[in-house]
């Protein structure tokens, strides 16, 4: 029922005004037939999309409990198209101010090694979870990218801790509170990471989210999430980029309900996508129709 991705496009299809047009019963029969298919990172994907442009809505609600289990990103780490977009635009962001070290890995990253090499990306090694086998400064340069919001809550210090241990450098991304997703078990506040890594003399950078706001090629999550954390002996190799002044703000792609009824007017009234403004508008007995363009893993 969703477009197909045609031949020799990049990541993904973009669902524009078809995705408005289906009843929510279509878009929850399409995501079941994608399951059965085997495409769980794209059913994944087209229901936390729906999730965010509909989230009362009782048929997406009744599909996130029912496909939960089958759709933990554990069960899809080798479907991570986007993901490796995204990853190759933060690698390229740091390559545009120092040589990408040569010792690059990552940890509980949705992607895997094939989908690295379609982005002519270098050679990544990936770490398991026993971290504390790894032996100390084994990486030069860590990715750990939206993993953290997926562990036991009691893990978040020594997850950075262990970071920290083995990279001087670590791009790190994790979910917000209230974030669409599935397996949020931990989600904090950009804030509460920035203070764990201070913790270790690890500088937060931000350079990656004013570059890649707005961009197609990155998920919204990391446009959202994405910093740099340093060791402070290394602040210099990074001079372009300063800490961040704004911390803990929601990209307009992954602003709900829940998150606008936190804010205050003034605040909602900035935040507010046009797509959610519209169907915050629109009569109760029709379904708003505001165009909205996403991308999603073929």
């Amino acid at each position: 029922m969703f477009p197909q991705t045609p031949s020799g496009s990049t990541r993904g299809v973009r669902l524009r005004t078809q995705f408005c047009r289906l009843t929510s019963a279509e878009i929850a029969q399409s995501i079941r037939e994608l399951v059965v298919n085997g495409r769980c990172a794209k059913a994944r994907a087209v229901l936390e999309l729906a999730l965010v442009d509909r989230p009362r809505d009782p048929v997406f609600v009744a599909l996130f409990g029912e496909l939960r289990d089958r759709l933990a990103s554990d069960h899809v780490i080798d479907d991570g198209a986007a993901r490796a977009a995204s990853v190759a635009a933060l690698l390229d962001q740091l390559a545009s101010l120092a040589p990408l070290p040569a010792r690059l890995g990552w940890v509980g990253m949705g992607v895997s090694a094939r989908r690295l090499a379609d982005h002519r990306l270098p050679p990544m090694q990936r770490l398991g979870p026993r971290l504390a086998l790894v032996p100390d400064a084994a990486i030069e340069l860590l990715l750990c990218v939206e993993h953290a919001q997926t562990i036991e809550p009691d893990s978040s210090a020594a997850l950075v801790a262990e970071l920290c241990r083995l990279a001087p450098c670590v791009v790190f991304s994790a979910a917000l509170p209230r974030q669409p997703g599935f397996g949020h078990i931990n989600a904090r506040s950009h804030r509460y990471w920035i203070d764990r890594f201070a913790q270790h003399g690890f500088v937060c950078l931000d350079g990656f989210r004013q570059a890649l706001w707005a961009s197609t090629r990155v998920e919204p999550a990391v446009r959202q999430n994405a910093y740099l954390f340093v060791d402070q002996p290394l602040r210099q190799r990074y001079a372009g980029w300063l800490p961040p002044t704004l911390v803990d703000g929601s990209h307009p792609l992954l602003i709900t309900d829940s998150v606008l009824a936190e804010m205050d007017p003034q605040q909602a009234a900035v935040a507010e996508s046009p797509a959610t403004a519209a169907r915050r508008s629109a009569p109760a007995s029709e379904p708003a129709t505001a165009a909205r363009s996403f991308s999603v893993p073929a």
